[in-house]
């Protein structure tokens, strides 16, 4: 799996990571999968073998410094030096699951982090947003080497000491908010807290939380909106049919042939494409749009909250879902700026 040592980052983190990556054990709901040999092998418990390793990542050294490199430059540097790690999240991941988990490697850092520049860009950004937007996609599910469940604290541990020599404060505030609170549950508490705050003023909300961090609600329209058949763990290929049945997160995936942000971020298009052939089943559009919006629809809402924060003169926000097979049967549900997204019904 791991062939060599990739320049720039500490040998004891690939020392540890050969020893040990294969068999990292994973939480979920507090519970544990697959084998801890953290503890079994070392005697200590899982949480300090893992801030070792992610010391390990201390001695991570950039190419140039922070200020005088280039998107591009540190976009490309930045996926050549994570590479290994990307391996053994994905290794990680899958071993703690039956069919294995629906795909946190290396292509799924970059679809993030390509949308995420996608949607700065839109916003006007700076080089500087635009790098550190980039970290945000590159580095935001590293820590699912760890923990599932915990993986944004453990992500943001790595960030902590992959950049704490190149970041000013500011610059790591921003990033390690966005990295720490990218999840669904972290995400919808600070819209709902802030909208608290502001006596149930959805325009005060979003202007806040758009003010305070715009990377964080880019990172989360960018990595919320990445499903599709293209991230089903190849571990669950050979037993599709069961692992569709058994697994919401792929089965989520597998409902979508291909999906896209459109026009300026607006609308998000997610198509069914050629359902039957993927399920070996007969199944309806309606049937499928049911079943898509009763896994997927607080991810929607939570695309509706970033989408507003991001854009302060938006009303509106499009969910299109397309039938493959059918053109002219589709349907879309709007999310509308001065309407709480996660009352939306949608699902029902």
């Amino acid at each position: 799996m791991i062939e060599k040592v990739q320049q720039g980052i500490d040998t004891r983190a690939i020392d540890f990571l050969i020893k040990y990556g294969e068999n990292f054990s994973n939480v979920h709901h507090g519970k544990k999968v697959g084998i801890d040999l953290f503890s079994y092998a070392t005697g200590h418990g899982f949480e300090e073998k893992a801030l070792e390793l992610v010391d390990a990542f201390g001695n991570f050294e950039l190419s140039k410094s922070f200020e005088k490199m280039t998107p591009f430059e540190l976009y490309e540097e930045l996926g050549d030096k994570l590479d290994i790690f990307y391996q053994v999240v994905q290794k990680s991941l899958d071993n703690g699951w039956e069919f294995g988990f629906h795909r946190h490697d290396k292509e799924h850092s970059r679809v993030v982090t390509d949308r995420i520049l996608e949607i700065m860009k839109i916003l006007g950004c700076s080089d500087e947003d635009a790098k550190l937007a980039i970290i945000c996609g590159r580095i935001h599910d590293l820590g699912q080497i760890f923990s599932r469940k915990e993986h944004p604290e453990y992500s943001v541990k790595i960030f902590e000491k992959l950049f704490g020599n190149y970041l000013n404060e500011e610059q790591m505030r921003k990033v390690s908010d966005a990295i720490s609170n990218h999840e669904k549950g972290s995400a919808k508490r600070k819209f709902e807290d802030e909208l608290g705050f502001c006596r149930g003023d959805f325009d005060k909300t979003y202007e806040k939380l758009g003010r305070q961090n715009p990377l964080l609600w880019a990172l989360v329209l960018a990595d919320k909106s990445d499903i599709g058949r293209d991230r089903v763990s190849v571990k669950a290929l050979g037993r599709y049919s069961e692992a569709v049945e058994g697994d919401k997160h792929i089965r989520k995936d597998a409902l979508v042939e291909y999906e896209g942000l459109i026009e300026d971020g607006h609308r998000i298009i997610y198509n069914r494409g050629r359902f039957r052939d993927e399920f070996g089943e007969e199944m309806s559009f309606d049937q499928w749009k049911d079943l898509f919006l009763n896994l997927q629809g607080e991810r929607l809402a939570l695309s509706a909250v970033s989408y507003f924060a991001l854009n302060l003169d938006k009303n509106r926000f499009v969910v299109r879902l397309e039938n493959g097979e059918n053109e002219g049967e589709n349907y879309q549900i709007v999310f509308e700026r001065n309407k709480n997204p996660f009352n939306n019904k949608i699902g029902e």
